[in-house]
């Protein structure tokens, strides 16, 4: 079986965040957003030495498929004593992707993902 392939992602990305700031405390707070497609070609096709009892080409696929993510997040961090400093925060995570846009055959369906989680700074 041979096999030709081809991807080309566009992405667009976009961020606001908000930040107080004391001399013992600071907060920041955050939206992201990123959507797209992935272009996707594939094409699979027989040998041209075997019989003509397969169907040729197995596969032909060309697909435009959406990908989104929504982020929102904060922390907070206070500075205790000098230079003793407390920081903590959580995020959330909304992820819909191809659910296969790697290994043929391509599939067109999508995966949605939530995640709520600590934030790392």
């Amino acid at each position: 079986m041979n096999q030709a392939y081809r991807d080309r992602l566009e992405l667009y990305s976009t961020e606001l965040q908000q930040i107080w700031q004391t001399p013992a405390h600071s907060t920041i707070l955050g939206l992201l957003g990123q959507w797209g497609q992935f272009h996707l070609m594939n094409l699979q096709n027989m040998p041209s030495d075997l019989p003509d009892f397969f169907n040729d080409p197995a596969s032909k696929q060309n697909l435009a498929l959406d990908f989104e993510r929504f982020a929102a997040y904060g922390y907070h961090s206070w500075r205790i004593a000098e230079p003793l400093q407390l920081i903590g925060g959580l995020s959330f995570d909304q992820l819909r992707f191809p659910e296969n846009f790697r290994a043929a055959p391509l599939s067109d369906d999508s995966k949605t993902v939530d995640r709520f989680r600590p934030r790392r700074v």
